[in-house]
């Protein structure tokens, strides 16, 4: 399932890996207007919820191609579409 804009993205991570994809590869969090960074003070895993903005590299990519796990540590546990969920094996 290649991503597009606008899809929310479900990660399992620790804060510095959420703090890196913000950065640099273009997604947003649901935190941010609370400041994502004051927002996870620990270092232990955490649950977030991510959209993908429309100038992020992981647009039209498969999220198997994206290597964040490698990259961040970071694991996709969900996509959210259109008002629907994609339950086809992303990983």
């Amino acid at each position: 399932v290649p991503l597009q804009a606008g899809d929310r993205l479900v990660f399992k991570t620790h804060k510095n890996e959420l703090l890196e994809i913000k950065k640099f590869i273009g997604v947003t969090f649901d935190t941010e207007e609370n400041n994502l960074s004051a927002a996870i003070t620990t270092r232990e895993t955490r649950i977030a919820e991510g959209m993908i903005g429309p100038t992020s590299y992981f647009i039209g990519k498969k999220p198997s191609e994206l290597r964040i796990r490698r990259r961040y540590g970071c694991y996709i546990i969900a996509i959210h579409r259109d008002k629907q969920n994609i339950t086809k094996n992303f990983d």
